[in-house]
């Protein structure tokens, strides 16, 4: 009875974390083209193009903060910090904060390496440009905030705080991984971005659980988001080659590797099973 009453929890969180996105996005949609209608009805629809694609990022940026606002309200209603609900786990070190964001970045360089490296279809290939393009707006300020800082916040407390730790209450920490990993891959919706969100969803759950912390997982992801900003960079000033590319994407594995070794030491690894929290009996 314990272990469904996790999983219901696993799924009610995984509900909320879409339900604001999709509350937020219609309500500014609803808003934009009723407000359009009113002042330009003439110009409403190219109006409102230009809208949609100048403050996508934040529409996204208000559904983030939004849910976190949720969820500090779930913690005090239930008379616990937030950090207790998402079950954050132990505090990390310095060495561990830099070692981590360069993490991320190695691992950023890996996937598009991957990506470019890969003969992907140019059909997907431009679905995936065109969605990305969603989170590249004039309003540089709002795709920082909402892309580097409030995207990995979030999707930490919701998918490796919330859901992970009421999965491994119902599962083995195996399984736990590979199911949210899974979910967080699908709500990406774009057929690219399923696959490597998901593969990234399994790196941050592991990190999440063999370091026994939450913000070892908000770290890895942030500097992954962070590093988008410029990791066009890197494969500039790589030799334009099938060679020249495939070394820079080896290399990002390789020390993708290499830092999260580092991260970990001096970090005592999760516990293989969680007891339940008395919170939630």
């Amino acid at each position: 009875m314990e272990k469904l009453r996790n999983l219901r929890r696993a799924i009610g969180y995984v509900l909320l974390f879409l339900a604001v996105q999709f509350a937020c996005s219609l309500v500014a949609s609803i808003g934009a083209q009723v407000y359009f209608q009113t002042t330009a009805s003439d110009r409403a629809a190219e109006l409102y193009d230009a809208f949609a694609s100048d403050y996508s990022t934040v529409i996204l940026l208000s559904s983030q903060v939004l849910t976190i606002l949720i969820i500090m309200v779930l913690a005090k209603l239930r008379g616990m910090p937030l950090w207790g609900l998402v079950e954050g786990g132990q505090n990390i070190g310095r060495r561990q904060v830099a070692c981590l964001l360069m993490a991320g970045a190695c691992g950023n360089i890996l996937t598009t390496g991957a990506m470019e490296l890969l003969p992907l279809p140019q059909q997907l290939m431009e679905s995936y440009n065109q969605a990305s393009q969603g989170l590249n707006t004039s309003l540089l300020w709002a795709d920082l905030l909402s892309v580097a800082i409030f995207a990995p916040l979030v999707e930490e407390l919701i998918f490796r705080g919330l859901v992970l730790s009421r999965l491994r209450k119902a599962m083995p920490a195996w399984l736990a991984v590979l199911l949210q990993g899974l979910v967080f891959g699908f709500v990406h919706g774009q057929l690219v971005w399923i696959v490597y969100a998901t593969l990234f969803g399994l790196l941050l759950g592991y990190v999440r659980l063999r370091t026994d912390s939450l913000k070892a997982s908000i770290l890895l992801h942030m500097g992954f988001n962070l590093s988008s900003f410029f990791i066009g960079i890197v494969f500039y000033l790589a030799p334009q080659n099938f060679l020249g590319q495939l070394s820079v994407t080896l290399l990002g594995g390789i020390m993708l590797a290499g830092f999260l070794s580092i991260a970990f030491q001096g970090l005592k690894q999760g516990p293989d099973e969680e007891e339940p929290s008395e919170w939630e009996n």
